[in-house]
C-alpha cells in the first residue's frame, strides 16, 4: 500500500475530526499515518509545545478569551516559526526522508510552507485541506508557490475567499472545492423515534441543541440561564463536552416546567442529536458549522465575545446564504431563539437554503486527487466546480 501522511495537531477539536474523516476516506487503499507535527516531528526545537501545547491553547479557548489568540498566542507563533523555518524545514525533510510517503496532507496552519519547502525536495504531492473556510492562517508565508504538486483544497468557495487566494497569488489550477471531509455518522441515515427514545427527547416540543465546542466552554451555565427565559415550550440537549464539572452547575439551575432537559458530557452521538434538533446554538469552530450544514440544521452561532479570526468568515457565511445567524448579546439569546422557533415559515426557509447546499463529501473528493497525483496524472487533476 502506498503511504500518505497527514499532518495534524492535537490542540482542538477540529483538527482531529477532520483527521478522522480523511483517514477513514483513505485507509481502504491507502496506508494512512496522521502525525502531529508540533509533538512528533518539531519537539526537538518547540519547547512550549513539547511541555503541553493542548493547554496552552484549549485553557483560553474554553475560557472564550479569544483575545488572548487572536492578539499573542498566533502572533508569537507565527513570528517563532518563521524565525526558526530552515530548522523546521530540516526537520520535516528528515521525517519525510524516513517514512517516504507517496503524499502529504496538511490539516493544521501556520507552517504549510515549511512542509510544500521539504515535499518539493522529493517531489512528494502535497495538498492542504483548508479546515476552516477562510484559507488565510493556512497560506501563512506562502505566495505565488512554485511548486507544481502543491495543491489548497477548499471546502467552499465564496468571493471573500477569492480575495484571500488573490493576495496570496495560488493559481486557480492549483485551487480545488472538494466540499467537507465530515465523518460517516454525519452522513448515514437516522432513526429519529429511537434516538428520541435514547436520549429521553418528547415528541412534542421542538429541540434545540446547545454545543459550546467539545471542549466545552465556562460560559455555558449563563448560556444555559438565558436559554431557560424561553417562554414558548422546547426541549433542550446542552452538551457540556470535556468540561465533565460543567454538567453539575448545569444541573443545579432552576428551570421552568415548559422547559425539559437533556445534559450529556462528551459524546460520539452528536450527529443523532443533531438529526433530532431544530435549531444548534454553536460557538462557530467550522467543524461544527460544516457538519451542521451537511445535517441541513440551522443556526446560532455565538458572537458574545471576540470571534477567532479564522472563524470570523463563519459568520459572514452563514449570514449571507441565510442559514441562520449570529448571537451578538448574551442577553439576547432567548429572544433570537424565540423568534426563530415561533416564525416556522422563517424557520422552513432556513432549513430549505441549507437543504440546497450541494454537499460533496471532501474526504471522497481528496482521494480522487491523490489517486492521481500518486498516479503521476497531476496535470489531469481538475479544478472543481466553485459552490455559488
Amino acid at each position: 500500500m502506498k503511504k500518505v501522511i497527514i499532518f495534524t495537531s492535537g490542540a482542538a477539536g477540529g483538527q482531529p475530526s477532520v483527521t478522522s474523516a480523511l483517514k477513514h476516506s483513505l485507509k481502504e487503499e491507502y496506508s494512512v499515518v496522521t502525525t502531529d507535527i508540533f509533538t512528533e516531528v518539531l519537539s526537538a526545537l518547540d519547547p512550549i509545545h513539547k511541555r503541553g501545547p493542548n493547554n496552552l491553547y484549549n485553557w483560553p479557548l474554553q475560557h472564550n478569551w479569544h483575545w488572548l489568540i487572536n492578539n499573542i498566542l498566533v502572533p508569537t507563533g507565527i513570528y517563532y516559526y518563521r524565525f526558526r523555518r530552515k530548522k523546521i524545514i530540516s526537520l520535516i525533510e528528515a521525517y519525510l526522508r524516513k517514512e517516504r510517503p507517496a503524499a502529504v496532507i496538511s490539516v493544521i496552519p501556520i507552517i504549510n510552507y515549511e512542509i510544500m519547502a521539504a515535499a518539493k525536495q522529493f517531489n512528494i504531492p502535497f495538498i492542504v485541506f483548508s479546515a476552516d473556510p477562510d484559507p488565510a492562517v493556512y497560506l501563512n508565508g506562502i505566495q505565488n508557490p512554485d511548486y507544481h504538486n502543491f495543491f489548497l483544497a477548499l471546502p467552499f468557495y465564496d468571493e471573500q475567499i477569492e480575495t484571500v487566494l488573490i493576495e496570496h497569488q495560488i493559481p486557480d489550477i492549483q485551487v480545488i472545492i472538494t466540499g467537507y471531509p465530515v465523518r460517516p455518522e454525519f452522513t448515514h441515515t437516522k432513526n429519529k423515534p429511537e434516538i428520541r427514545q435514547r436520549f429521553n427527547i418528547p415528541e412534542n416540543k421542538p429541540v434545540i441543541l446547545v454545543l459550546l465546542g467539545s471542549l466545552g466552554a465556562e460560559t455555558l451555565p449563563d448560556f444555559t440561564k438565558q436559554i431557560y427565559k424561553l417562554p414558548t415550550a422546547a426541549h433542550v440537549v446542552i452538551c457540556v463536552g470535556k468540561a465533565e464539572h460543567l454538567k453539575e452547575k448545569i444541573e443545579q439551575i432552576p428551570m421552568p416546567s415548559h422547559i425539559s432537559t437533556t445534559v450529556l458530557g462528551f459524546t460520539d452521538a452528536i450527529a443523532d442529536l443533531m438529526a433530532v434538533s431544530d435549531l444548534f446554538v454553536t460557538k462557530s469552530g467550522s467543524v461544527s458549522v460544516a457538519e451542521a450544514l451537511y445535517m441541513n440544521l440551522p443556526m446560532l452561532l455565538d458572537a458574545t465575545s471576540e470571534i477567532l479570526m479564522w472563524e470570523e468568515f463563519n459568520h459572514y457565511f452563514l449570514k449571507k446564504h441565510h442559514w441562520g445567524d449570529s448571537i451578538t448579546n448574551a442577553d439576547d439569546i432567548s429572544q433570537e431563539i424565540t423568534t426563530l422557533l415561533l416564525d416556522k415559515r422563517n424557520l422552513e426557509l432556513i432549513s430549505s437554503n441549507i437543504n440546497a447546499l450541494e454537499k460533496k463529501h471532501g474526504g471522497v473528493a481528496i482521494k480522487q486527487i491523490i489517486d492521481q497525483l500518486t498516479a503521476g496524472r497531476s496535470s489531469k487533476i481538475p479544478v472543481m466546480v466553485y459552490l455559488s
